[in-house]
C-alpha cells in the first residue's frame, strides 16, 4: 500500500504510484487480478500546492479535457494512443510472457 504526499487529482500521478506498487510486487506466482482503491478523497479546490507547477498544471488541463469527453461521448470515447507494438511490449511485461 503508498500513500501519495499530497492531494492530487491528476491521473499521471496515480498511474505513476499503481506502477511503483506493481514494480514491486512479487511476480513469482501467477495473479488473477489486481484492484486498487482510493481512500481520504477531498475536494479539487483542496489542493495543498502554494506554488503550481506549470507543467503540472497543463496535465490537469488535459484530464479535465478528457473528462469532458468522456461525459459528453461515453467512457469510450477517447482512448489514450499507443503503438501496437508498444502496447504488445505493456501487455507482455504485466503478464509476464516472453517475447516470440
Amino acid at each position: 500500500s503508498a500513500t501519495l504526499s499530497q492531494a492530487t487529482n491528476r491521473t499521471d500521478i496515480i498511474f505513476g504510484q499503481i506502477r511503483r506498487l506493481y514494480q514491486q510486487f512479487k511476480k513469482d506466482r501467477k495473479v488473477r487480478l489486481v484492484g486498487v482503491k482510493a481512500a481520504n478523497l477531498c475536494a479539487a479546490e483542496a489542493k495543498e500546492e502554494l506554488f503550481p507547477d506549470p507543467a503540472g498544471m497543463k496535465k490537469e488541463a488535459v484530464d479535465k479535457a478528457i473528462d469532458r469527453i468522456k461525459d459528453r461521448f461515453g467512457e469510450e470515447g477517447i482512448y489514450l494512443a499507443v503503438s501496437k507494438s508498444r502496447a504488445r511490449d505493456v501487455s507482455r511485461r504485466l503478464t509476464g510472457l516472453k517475447s516470440g
